[in-house]
C-alpha cells in the first residue's frame, strides 16, 4: 500500500508588518516648554547664596576660564543625552 498524498496547501510567505504609525509625543511637545518655563520661573525668584567665582575658589582651580568650558560641555552632553533617549523608539 502506497501512503495517500496529502493536501498540503501550497506556502505563503507570512503577512508584511503594518506600516508604523507616527505619534505626536504630547509629553514632549507640551511638557518640556512647560517644566523649562516652571524651572526659569522658580529660579527668577530665587536669590543664590554663592556665586561661581567663590566655588571655584574655594576649590582651588587653578585655570578657570578651562574649568568653566569643561563644565559646559558636561552639561551639553547630558542634554544631548537626554534629548536622545526622549526621542528613542520604546518597544510597544
Amino acid at each position: 500500500m502506497s501512503p495517500m498524498p496529502r493536501n498540503v496547501p501550497p506556502y505563503q510567505p507570512p503577512p508584511e508588518p503594518p506600516m508604523p504609525r507616527y505619534r505626536v509625543r504630547w509629553s514632549v511637545l507640551v511638557g518640556v516648554p512647560l517644566a523649562l518655563g516652571a524651572v526659569l520661573f522658580v529660579l527668577q525668584g530665587i536669590e543664590p547664596s554663592f556665586r561661581f567665582d567663590d566655588l571655584m575658589r574655594g576649590l582651588g582651580v587653578a585655570n578657570q576660564n578651562r574649568y568653566v568650558r569643561l563644565a559646559c560641555l558636561c552639561v551639553v552632553g547630558i542634554v544631548v543625552i537626554l534629548i536622545a533617549k526622549s526621542f528613542r523608539n520604546k518597544p510597544q
